[in-house]
């Protein structure tokens, strides 16, 4: 078994909380009730190297971005593991990819140790907003729908995640999934998927990482933009007051 470094982390309430990079995160109390804690963040002894080649703590960068996300979402009954580590087999895009589990709600995040953009990036920013986007997934498989069996319910569920970074960061990182497509793309990608979006037996890869003729991260993309169609049309209202809201729903109101 490897080393692990393990950090429960147990929040008072607080108005902004800023990185070593200059990023601000709006949050505030990110305890459950009873006062115990929202998350567990977990740094492998791999990630915890990684950083400190570039001398960047991976749990001081975590744990923040974690602590700002949960204070916004529902309160959950059990902690949300987060675990990070190196896996350079993992298919990470930008350098850190994010998986939440469909059944128990906890989330591993993967570094590559050889990312095609600058590492302190990487860790810097694109981290934090993993760990922000997973976060929406685990509240929405522990007290939600869940993540979702067909095309559609993932489109709308990737999209709320994404939507919820731009609520929690104030400057989101770039380069971004849910800039992906530009609208005539965008409008391409979606009469593609009107007839498939009920299917459970959808290829994932195809539509999210561009392992066929769609763009990649599209589904990323156009998930954004329904979910900012829906949200305009409800008074704005915030990603993390849309934890339990059906895909149904959204994509019903969608009307590019």
């Amino acid at each position: 078994m490897s080393l692990l470094v393990l950090l429960c982390v147990a929040v008072a309430a607080c108005s902004v909380a800023r990185d070593d990079d200059g990023a601000e995160f709006s949050s505030g109390d990110a305890t459950r009730e009873g006062g115990e804690a929202a998350f567990v963040v977990v740094v492998d002894v791999s990630a915890a190297r990684l950083g400190n080649k570039i001398d960047v703590d991976v749990e001081r960068v975590a744990r923040p971005a974690a602590r700002a996300a949960f204070s916004k979402l529902p309160a959950l009954d059990n902690p949300v593991q987060i675990e990070v580590t190196v896996d350079r087999e993992r298919p990470t895009g930008y350098g850190v990819s994010g998986f939440t589990d469909p059944e128990s709600g906890n989330v591993s995040v993967w570094l590559h140790d050889r990312p095609r953009l600058a590492l302190s990036h990487v860790l810097e920013r694109l981290l934090p907003a993993t760990i922000i986007h997973e976060a929406h997934h685990a509240a929405r498989v522990r007290v939600g729908p869940g993540y979702g069996t067909t095309l559609g319910e993932a489109i709308v569920t990737e999209g709320l995640a994404e939507q919820f970074v731009t609520e929690v960061l104030e400057k989101p990182p770039v380069p971004s999934t849910r800039d992906a497509l530009d609208e005539a793309q965008r409008a391409e990608v979606w009469r593609r998927a009107q007839p498939n979006l009920w299917s459970a037996a959808y290829d994932h890869e195809f539509w999210f990482f561009g392992t066929g003729d769609v763009p990649r991260w599209a589904g990323y993309s156009i998930g954004f933009h329904i979910v900012g169609h829906y949200r305009d049309a409800h008074a704005g209202v915030a990603p993390s007051h849309l934890v339990g809201v059906a895909a149904r729903d959204v994509l019903a109101a969608y009307d590019p």
